[in-house]
C-alpha cells in the first residue's frame, strides 16, 4: 500500500457531514476510508461507462 501523503480540504453540508459521521461510526472506520472507497468505486464506474475499461 502507498503512503497516504496528499491532503485536501473538503466543503460539506451540515447534513452531508453527518452521514459521512454517521457511516464512519457505524461501520467502525475513519471518515477517509469512507470517502477513498466510496471515491474508488466512483472512479471504477466511470472507468467502466466512459472509457469501456473493465478493471478487476
Amino acid at each position: 500500500m502507498k503512503a497516504k501523503t496528499e491532503v485536501i480540504s473538503l466543503r460539506l453540508t451540515p447534513e452531508e457531514k453527518r452521514r459521512l459521521e454517521y457511516s464512519a461510526e457505524k461501520m467502525g472506520k475513519s471518515q477517509s476510508y469512507i470517502l477513498t472507497t466510496a471515491l474508488n468505486a466512483y472512479y471504477k464506474s466511470v472507468r467502466k461507462n466512459l472509457d469501456g475499461v473493465i478493471e478487476e
